[in-house]
């Protein structure tokens, strides 16, 4: 029987598309630190995720994010700082 992920970190790895990542339905830690990430549309698929580091990528708005409910607020405050 094969494991679901649930703990992702890809820092520093280049990536500008999250798309692919919709697939990880069970991903409840996710680190993208430093790459060329712009959108983030796709982490709404992600019911799943709890705690979330976006630090040093090229975001500028996080609205996406609202409403999930489920991704704890002061986990994007206090471990992502967005940079514009």
């Amino acid at each position: 029987m094969p494991r679901k992920l649930t703990n992702l970190s890809l820092i520093d790895c280049g990536i500008e598309e999250l798309s692919p990542l919709q697939e990880c339905s069970s991903l409840s830690d996710l680190n993208l630190s430093h790459n060329h990430i712009t959108d983030i549309r796709p982490l709404k698929e992600i019911q799943s995720l709890y705690y979330l580091t976006l630090r040093y990528n090229r975001i500028s708005d996080i609205t996406d994010l609202k409403d999930m409910y489920y991704l704890n607020l002061r986990h994007i405050i206090r471990f992502c700082s967005i940079t514009i």
